[in-house]
């Protein structure tokens, strides 16, 4: 494995009035084909609560090899001195459920947690190399919040819950941008082999455009790795 191959561009952004970072890492990983090959032969029976699809447990020599390669650039872009970081979790991931499937909460933007310590780390290594797909980061309207952590996360529930109040529940199936409630910040293509590492507690969500293929075959689907790293000072 070789994260930071020659052929990598690692860039940042800072998104929102609240400038949170966004690490971008295109042509990431050398031999991603050898990670399809693995979520190929995984076992794909894994069902999540949140999660819009099918998930299998992807290996964590992966994550641990990733957090090593990462962590200059992570701490560049997070101004971070110092301290460690550890990979906590890791899975494969396919976006196989139909927009009419949706339950209500995954209509919306969401958060991972409200620790700021944890990073999400999505490398896209599907076949759907596709400009319309890919992440997207919102700021919600009543609240104003870009993220949440755990300070502002009860007065968040409150004012979804006063949105679902007054609006009633989100529309059907994925979310396309702005909406009502929420506005986009920023958007990045799930290109081929790209990593996005961003905080979990930023509010985001999975573009998934109209006329897309929720197609389960990981040599065909939208493929990720799904990786949480921890950071301690």
């Amino acid at each position: 494995m070789s994260q930071g191959a020659p052929r990598a561009e690692i860039n940042h952004e800072l998104i929102g009035d609240e400038r949170l970072p966004v690490l971008i890492i295109d042509n990431a990983l050398s031999g991603a084909e050898r990670l399809i090959d693995l979520a190929a032969q995984s076992d794909w029976s894994v069902r999540s609560q949140y999660y819009p699809g099918i998930r299998a447990a992807a290996p964590m020599d992966y994550a641990t090899a990733l957090s090593r390669a990462l962590e200059k650039p992570i701490f560049e872009a997070f101004g971070w001195n110092g301290g460690s970081l550890t990979a906590e979790e890791t899975s494969f991931s396919l976006v196989t459920t139909p927009p009419e499937q949706l339950v209500p909460y995954q209509r919306v933007p969401h958060i991972d947690g409200t620790d700021i310590c944890t990073l999400a780390v999505l490398h896209f290594i599907g076949r759907q190399d596709d400009e319309e797909t890919g992440t997207s980061f919102f700021r919600h309207g009543r609240t104003g919040f870009e993220s949440v952590n755990a300070e502002r996360h009860e007065a968040y529930r409150a004012a979804t819950e006063q949105d679902l109040a007054e609006d009633g529940e989100p529309p059907e199936g994925y979310i396309q941008g702005s909406t009502q409630r929420y506005e986009q910040t920023a958007f990045f293509a799930g290109r081929y082999n790209r990593i996005l590492v961003y905080q979990g507690h930023t509010l985001h969500c999975g573009m998934i455009p109209p006329g897309f293929s929720f197609n389960p075959d990981p040599r065909e689907g939208r493929l990720t790795v799904n990786t949480f790293l921890k950071y301690r000072p």
